[in-house]
């Protein structure tokens, strides 16, 4: 079997597979493998044995990257071999079966939501290096990176993040800022002299919002019969205009405007309005009108800036009106409290406050300290060591529990639970499971499992033909990666079958991509709204854009990716790699021109080794081929029927959908794939053994989602350390 797409040479590989991060633009860690490629292999040694490791670990490309066949691997490994020699490592174990640590550091996902539910913060998607991709699911820890790097970043965040939860004292000196001459800028770099219409400016990055006294002093060169106009201005807009009636240096005049300016760049200038200009005129002092622009000045923030409202919170509960150093060291436990999965003893709280108590005033204190709790590895290493088999800790099991229902921290009533250690009583528990699931920060494990699940993540750097797609653009793939993520959090808010996930008449989009569909407009373009699909063939997650648009070629639809897709994401039951010396699937072959998609796979299955995958994938990607590469619907007659080994019949969408719903592999891999996400490890047979016994007890044909995840959380396999990790 051989996959589409696979590449057999090195130049191919590098194109294909690594130049969008390592080629000739910005290229990722300064390496350039097309420049090194087109120096050949007999240059560069170091660098060659360096990319010939990371092959033989299988951890580039990155995630979310698609991972090459385990073929190209082998392929390329051989290819750097032949060339350097026998210090080309071999092909090595997946990193998805390291031994289990019991450790792991928070996602940058999860950082973001402690960061978000601590200090109401959000912080920028792209703050910290992607995960490594190593596993299916980013919480693996095994799969996670923890290099210098990482932790640059990481320190660079938590420094950034507590100053803009932690504000300062204003300086009692107002700051003043100006610029005179050649240091201002104009249209013919003429500096304040201003022969012709124009603005002469100074650039100034306003620290805040904030009320500011912006000031511009000009005089004129006067000529014809009126007098020189000019405008303070700001971006380029005027603000306040005047008259200059004088002529010479003892003739200017100072406009003065407050006003509040918002933070960021902005332009302060004086502008020149109605320029005069006539060489034949016989006075020569006549001839001529100018404008020069002496000043530019700026001072503010004028007005006191407050404090946060985090600020003004978190000093209130440490006692607002106490002695500095106890209020300061109160402040600094309940952060701790807050953000450590352990609550601090009292040594911690000491050494917080030793390196925070050179700083000039309380507020840097609080702002310094702030940072050394997110630094801290007691926030970013969550998990527990302990003795196989027995319950976690309180606190533990409550980190847990957050970081999978909510991809956050653990709130104030879980807190209790924890430190008390009664949740570990199964009342306890269960309550709060269903708690948590009503809160709308429930939408976290939403958005943190089912991108993994379906392998969308990688539609983000999947890019479809423009030319024959040009509607397909940023918000519609926006509005693609989140409807799955919407369907599968109404389905388990409802307390609705997990199976109505593949086989749902409804679904959650906004009016962009009900268009996209060809359902009728029915609300806000911007807004995620219900809309039936009672009258269409898309059912659940099978007619979902991001899904149909991730599973194509950036040109045409592939029913070979899409059967794949179907056998890996939804039934655990992926075929294996294609043999090494099994041939591609080269669809524009000149022998096979002419031939329908059908009869290109039927005669790609007569290799030995493809016919027993392929008769496997192809029924299932053709019974999703009523859509296009997009995930429009095609009208008309489209090839969407299969039969599958067992003698099944498929007939399009609608059919497939009917398959899945009572398929026996979907519920029982749904629940591991969750169960996998929620613990953060790979399941080892002895944890598969557990969920077994615990799903068995589920008496019901067709489980609420909300009930396997409940299941899952109350099981020992969640509440537990591992009984065994020689496997894992």
């Amino acid at each position: 079997m051989a996959q589409e797409g696979q590449v057999t040479t090195l130049g191919e590989f590098i194109e294909q597979r690594c130049s969008k991060c390592h080629g000739i633009e910005d290229p990722k860690g300064d390496l350039n493998l097309v420049a090194l490629e087109s120096e050949g292999l007999g240059e560069n040694r170091d660098e060659w044995l360096l990319v010939a490791e990371e092959l033989s670990l299988q951890v580039m490309p990155p995630h979310p990257e698609p991972k090459p066949a385990r073929s190209e691997y082998l392929a390329m490994l051989g290819i750097l071999r032949d060339s350097l020699g026998d210090e080309v490592p071999e092909l090595s174990t997946p990193v998805t079966r390291a031994p289990f640590s019991a450790l792991r550091r928070r996602t940058g996902r999860e950082i973001a939501g402690a960061i978000l539910a601590l200090t109401d913060i959000e912080t920028p998607a792209d703050a910290l290096p992607m995960e490594a991709g190593l596993h299916v699911y980013d919480v693996v820890g095994a799969g996670m990176t923890l290099d210098a790097a990482w932790l640059d970043r990481w320190l660079s965040l938590a420094d950034s993040v507590s100053r803009e939860a932690i504000r300062l004292p204003e300086p009692d000196r107002i700051p003043h800022v100006q610029a005179s001459g050649r240091k201002l800028s104009s249209p013919r770099q003429s500096g304040g002299r201003l022969s012709t219409q124009g603005i002469a400016h100074l650039t100034h990055e306003f620290p805040r919002d904030g009320n500011y006294t912006l000031r511009g002093k000009a005089w004129a060169q006067q000529a014809g019969t009126r007098h020189a106009w000019v405008a303070l201005t700001l971006d380029g807009k005027r603000i306040e205009e005047l008259q200059v009636t004088g002529e010479g240096p003892d003739s200017a005049i100072t406009m003065t405007v407050h006003m509040r300016v918002t933070k960021g760049p902005h332009q302060v200038g004086v502008a020149f309005l109605n320029d005069y200009f006539q060489p034949k005129e016989e006075d020569p002092r006549e001839r001529d009108r100018n404008v020069i622009v002496e000043q530019v000045s700026i001072d503010g923030p004028l007005d006191p800036q407050p404090p946060t409202s985090f600020q003004t919170e978190l000093l209130l509960q440490a006692g607002e009106g106490n002695e500095t150093q106890a209020q300061l060291g109160s402040a600094m436990t309940l952060l701790a409290n807050r953000a450590w999965q352990e609550a601090p003893r009292a040594e911690d709280i000491q050494r917080l406050l030793e390196l925070v108590q050179e700083e000039p005033s309380p507020q840097a204190s609080l702002r310094l300290g702030l940072a050394a709790v997110l630094a801290s590895p007691r926030f970013l290493l969550v998990g527990e060591i302990g003795e196989p088999g027995t319950p976690l800790s309180g606190p533990a099991l409550a980190t847990r529990l957050a970081l999978f229902l909510w991809g956050s921290l653990p709130d104030e009533q879980l807190l209790q639970y924890a430190r008390s250690n009664t949740i570990q009583e199964t009342g306890v528990l269960e309550r709060e499971v269903e708690r948590m699931l009503q809160d709308p920060r429930a939408r976290g494990l939403a958005a943190g499992f089912v991108p993994q699940w379906l392998q969308i993540v990688r539609l983000k750097s999947h890019a479809p033909s423009k030319e024959l797609f040009p509607e397909y653009d940023a918000q519609l793939r926006e509005a693609m990666l989140t409807e799955p993520v919407e369907l599968f959090h109404s389905i388990l808010q409802d307390g609705l079958p997990a199976r109505d996930l593949v086989r749902a008449d409804w679904t959650m989009i906004n009016q962009q991509l009900a268009g996209h569909y060809g359902l009728p407009a029915t609300g806000h373009s911007k807004e995620t709204e219900r809309y039936s699909l009672t009258e269409t063939v898309r059912r659940g997650i099978l007619g979902h854009g991001a899904i149909l648009t991730a599973s194509s070629d950036p040109g045409r639809t592939s029913p070979v990716l899409r059967g794949k897709w179907v056998l890996e994401a939804l039934l655990g039951d992926a075929p294996p790699p294609p043999a090494p010396d099994t041939s591609v699937l080269d669809v524009s072959a000149p022998a096979e021109l002419g031939l329908s998609m059908r009869e290109r796979l039927k005669l790609h299955r007569t290799e030995p080794g493809c016919a027993s995958c392929h008769v496997a994938m192809d029924p299932l990607g053709f019974a999703l081929e009523r859509f296009d590469a997009v995930g429009r619907t095609r009208v008309g007659k489209v090839d969407e029927q299969g039969t599958l080994p067992d003698g099944t019949q498929l007939d399009g969408p609608l059919g497939l959908s009917q398959m899945l719903t009572s398929d026996a592999r979907f519920l029982p891999h749904l629940t591991r794939s969750l169960a996998t996400y929620a613990v953060g490890r790979p399941l080892s047979p002895d944890d598969l053994d557990t969920l077994e016994r615990a799903i068995r007890e589920v008496h019901e044909p067709d489980p609420p989602l909300v009930t396997l995840v409940r299941t899952i959380v109350l099981s020992d396999l969640f509440r537990c350390q591992p009984r065994d990790t020689q496997d894992l």
